[in-house]
């Protein structure tokens, strides 16, 4: 039970394993993540990664994406969603997404 736990957190050596989730996760969307390094803030229990996401593409497929990281089996949270559009975002429209994805780290 405490393996399970600790698979709950980002090895901020070797985030290869996440980096993975990421990729499986967006399924054939072109991403682009920027790992940053760890940090312990003051308010959080335990250190810390962000990584900065960008995507352009179709909005239900960002929202598909952000889905499966709402289930993730990381203990993770979304953080600082952007959406641009040059026009009026539907569920067809193509526009840019930018959010940080922030990780707990072992």
């Amino acid at each position: 039970e405490l393996q399970s736990l600790q698979n709950l957190f980002v090895d901020s050596n070797n985030p290869i394993s996440f980096l993975e989730f990421l990729e499986a996760s967006a399924k054939g969307l072109s991403i682009d993540v920027i790992p940053n390094s760890p940090l312990k803030l003051p308010q959080d229990p335990w250190t810390s990664m962000t990584f900065n996401i960008h995507y352009k593409g179709s909005y239900r497929s960002a929202m598909r994406f952000l889905e499966t990281l709402d289930n993730a089996p990381y203990l993770l949270e979304a953080r600082e969603t952007s959406i641009a559009s040059g026009r009026e975002i539907s569920e067809g429209a193509i526009a840019d997404f930018s959010f940080v994805v922030k990780v707990y780290t072992k």
